[in-house]
């Protein structure tokens, strides 16, 4: 199916992208492989047309402002979970996205509305060989009959969790480990490895089960195997006002490299 122009209206007197770039909705994950989508972030990159990928296989949208097959934007969303993410180093283009759809939380890189939350990027260069570390927990690479207990977690944690997201957690551009305790989940992390790039995300822990080191065991874990699998620079972004997630970072190596947002869009 042929991408069909999407409509971009921006917010308020925000002007809007320049007139020379084409507005477009993607309508399958095949119409990721053409495209060129580089220099849209310092740090996603290299992750973007897999987020493409997945966004559309797991029932999301995707809106892209482009010059013929060059990319100048990409605007990711979920229905599922009210929350989308702007890539582009445009803020009038960042703008136009914002305005696409109404009560989501939107993830970007340029600071968009008035209600935001600071998102920090730390970022470790790995070396070779694993880091000697003593685990608390029970901890394992998620397995296929793991999937009705993740999502089981996940939406006790957040009360939406699109289950189609849990596809590539099996597969090898994803990684999904599993805190247990007495046998019972309690904790989930992914890490993504695309090249040499790794990004550590979605660490979830059941409220009771916090502060006890399990956010430990899931990053040394994922960190481990990135490692063994040739990824030599590794970020996440973490919530400024998450002190217990920033410790982590901080005691495996990771710096402040760089600075995001949540916005809020009413």
């Amino acid at each position: 199916m042929t991408p069909s122009p999407t409509p971009l209206v921006a917010p308020g007197d925000a002007p809007g992208p320049p007139a020379y770039l084409e507005i477009r909705a993607l309508s399958s994950p095949t119409d990721v492989a053409p495209l060129s989508v580089t220099d849209l972030s310092e740090w996603f990159d290299p992750f973007l047309k897999y987020f493409m990928r997945e966004t559309l296989r797991s029932g999301g949208e995707v809106v892209v402002a482009g010059d013929g097959r060059v990319v100048r934007g990409v605007f990711l969303h979920d229905p599922v979970e009210r929350v989308a993410s702007i890539f582009t180093r445009s803020q009038a283009v960042a703008n136009a996205f914002y305005g696409l759809r109404d009560h989501v939380a939107v993830y970007s890189e340029l600071p968009l509305g008035s209600a935001r939350e600071n998102f920090d990027i730390f970022v470790v260069n790995l070396a070779d060989g694993d880091i000697p570390y003593t685990y608390s927990h029970t901890v394992r690479a998620v397995r296929d009959e793991d999937r009705v207990p993740i999502l089981a977690l996940m939406t006790a944690i957040y009360g939406r969790f699109n289950g189609a997201w849990l596809g590539p957690a099996f597969q090898g551009t994803e990684k999904g480990y599993l805190a247990e305790v007495d046998g019972r989940p309690v904790g989930a992390a992914w890490v993504s490895a695309v090249e040499a790039h790794g990004r550590l995300h979605s660490l979830s822990v059941l409220p009771r089960y916090r502060r006890l080191g399990i956010g430990s065991d899931l990053w040394h874990a994922r960190v481990q195997w990135a490692r063994r699998n040739g990824v030599r620079r590794i970020f996440s972004e973490i919530p400024e006002d998450n002190v217990a997630s920033r410790a982590i970072a901080v005691r495996g190596g990771m710096r402040r490299v760089g600075l995001a947002f949540q916005c809020v869009r009413p």
